[in-house]
């Protein structure tokens, strides 16, 4: 059985920033959760059947899953910082439509690919 490597971070770009300049475009560093990590995460369902993350999942994955940045400017174009004690404040600084993305690609890298799971 293979596992989840807690130290396997990557970069990841948003699809809100698919249309910008590659050198320009901002990126986070983010990792699957692990163990206990992924138990805080909820769901819930609709009406319909369909399973939506929790806003507690969602920031459950984000405390967790995300490292870093880079290109993430202020209002005024100044860079912003990236606080690794202070997830609340990270989290404010990234437009709500990215934190959402961000989450469900944080529980995304959270499970094994079929190919992991293979070997």
């Amino acid at each position: 059985m293979q596992t989840v490597d807690p130290a396997g971070a990557d970069w990841y770009t948003p699809k809100s920033q698919a249309d910008k300049p590659e050198e320009s475009r901002v990126r986070f560093k983010i990792r699957g959760l692990v163990g206990t990590e992924a138990m805080d995460v909820s769901f819930y369902t609709d009406a319909d059947g369909r399973m939506s993350m929790t806003s507690r999942g969602g920031s459950a994955c984000l405390r967790a899953g995300l490292l870093g940045w880079e290109n993430l400017t202020g209002p005024d174009g100044t860079p912003m910082d990236f606080d690794a004690r202070d997830w609340k404040a990270n989290v404010a600084r990234i437009p709500p439509i990215d934190n959402i993305d961000l989450a469900l690609e944080i529980w995304n890298r959270t499970f094994l690919s079929a190919e992991q799971k293979k070997t």
